[in-house]
């Protein structure tokens, strides 16, 4: 066992760095480009809306978010909107509604945007990478030194060459980790 994480350890490393930057590529950028794509499609309806009647204002919102994923916090916002009526002709007219919460609550970067792209666990992802770049490259001296041979003067050319070239490999595969762990910060 130990052998073969001598012999192939880079490529475990590098197999690694590929699976945690698709992972981060599909379940991070991607997400987040739909979201933000979702978002700003929605304050442009908004913005296009401009005043509404208060008469109108939720079921304007309501078929603005009805489609979304933001209908979810559109509708447990809208729970704290309490209409307030004036007299009008001896009639009682919608003056205008009145938030018992801030908007905020519901429409936070918690809410929106973190949740949905898991941005706590992508938080990590760089030290992740890092380490696995550490690991990597210790692997690869390890590998070289264990096959370094001093006994034999014949084999040390030999012998050079090949830890040369582990920690070489060693090298890069760390130097990947870091490269992606920069790219993911």
């Amino acid at each position: 066992m130990l052998q073969f994480l001598f012999e192939y350890g880079s490529t475990i490393v590098y197999f690694g760095i590929a699976i945690l930057s698709i992972f981060f590529i599909y379940q991070y950028v991607f997400a987040a480009y739909k979201n933000n794509t979702e978002l700003k499609k929605v304050l442009s309806q908004i913005k296009a809306k401009g005043e509404i009647e208060p008469n109108r204002r939720k079921d304007e919102f309501n078929a603005i978010f009805k489609a979304t994923s933001l209908n979810h916090h559109w509708l447990e916002y809208q729970e704290t909107l309490h209409d307030q009526f004036k007299v009008v002709d001896g009639e009682y007219v919608l003056d205008k509604t009145r938030a018992t919460i801030t908007a905020a609550a519901f429409f936070s970067q918690q809410n929106i945007i973190d949740s949905k792209i898991s941005t706590e666990l992508y938080k990590h992802l760089p030290g992740v990478l890092t380490g696995l770049g550490i690991i990597g490259t210790f692997i690869g001296l390890l590998y070289g030194l264990n096959h370094f041979e001093i006994s034999d003067p014949t084999k040390i050319e030999q012998s050079v060459t090949g830890l040369l070239g582990a920690v070489e490999h060693a090298f890069y595969a760390s130097a990947t980790a870091i490269f992606v762990a920069m790219f993911v910060t």
